[in-house]
């Protein structure tokens, strides 16, 4: 009896021993999360090296277990399938913005009328409403025109002076993008677009349609110089020579050269029979 409960004992205090939390860099612990878990992870070492952080395994092996930790040193926690990314300030979001329509494959869930539209660089445009303001994500959307022709501008890239983020406009000139609610200020350039910026008060999910301007490239007068070279030495007809030796050469009747039958062995000269 004295025996079982030795073995009890001890039991106890290797579980307790067990679950007692140590101390450790993130990348220590990623890095034993990632054997014990079938997730994978990806992360960067560089940031997470120099931060401590207390757990325990196996108990904080659970996706829980690992936002928590995660969250709690600064960093934020994108699961997608099998995979976890852990990033400095940002998440990642695998599926489209509650605005896109996939059967029309367009944004249709405002009117025309709730467009607002972005011509100023030193205007500040509002967009959604104002009692809306929350801490979550909004979706701004959009699309980048001309400001003469009126035409779609593909390609166009759009970057935060204040923020970490951006995105380019697809086939359709169209764009966008998931942020909090806030003041921004929007960065747009683009092949043949003049480069240009918009400022912003971001209330609620809302469509900015930006114009800008093209961009025209000036350059000095150029002035080509050239000369001909006249390789034209003749202009007059063409003039064939019909040596004696070639005369005699050619077979005639009674030893008598017949020079018309010569000639008829010039290149272009034909009888006329």
């Amino acid at each position: 009896m004295k025996h079982l409960l030795f073995i009890l004992t001890l039991l106890c205090v290797s579980s307790i021993a067990a679950a007692e939390p140590v101390a450790g860099s993130l990348t220590a612990y990623y890095n034993e999360f990632a054997q014990l878990s079938p997730y994978q992870l990806f992360y960067k070492a560089s940031e997470t090296d120099t931060i401590q952080a207390r757990y325990s395994f196996p108990g904080d092996a659970s996706v829980d277990a690992l936002i928590r930790i995660s969250t709690d040193a600064g960093f934020k926690v994108s699961l997608i399938d099998s995979k976890i990314y852990i990033l400095k300030g940002a998440t990642i979001k695998a599926e489209l913005p509650h605005l896109y329509d996939e059967f029309a494959g367009q944004y249709t869930p405002y009117k025309r009328g709730n467009i607002v539209i972005a011509r100023s660089e030193y205007k500040i445009y509002e967009v959604g409403n104002a009692p809306g303001v929350d801490s979550t994500l909004v979706y701004l959307t959009g699309t980048v025109r001309d400001f003469k022709s009126g035409s779609v501008v593909p390609g166009a890239s759009i970057q935060f002076t204040n923020f970490q983020g951006g995105t380019t406009t697809n086939l359709k000139g169209e764009y966008s993008l998931a942020l909090p609610p806030g003041l921004y200020e929007l960065n747009v350039g683009g092949i043949g677009l003049h480069a240009t910026r918009r400022q912003l008060r971001l209330y609620s999910s809302g469509i900015l349609d930006i114009e800008s301007d093209e961009q025209i490239f000036e350059i000095d007068e150029l002035t080509i110089l050239s000369s001909r070279i006249n390789k034209v030495k003749d202009t007059g007809m063409g003039v064939e020579r019909l040596r004696m030796s070639e005369i005699k050469n050619i077979p005639s009747v009674f030893c008598e050269m017949d020079v018309l039958k010569a000639v008829l062995t010039l290149p272009g000269v034909k009888s006329g029979c």
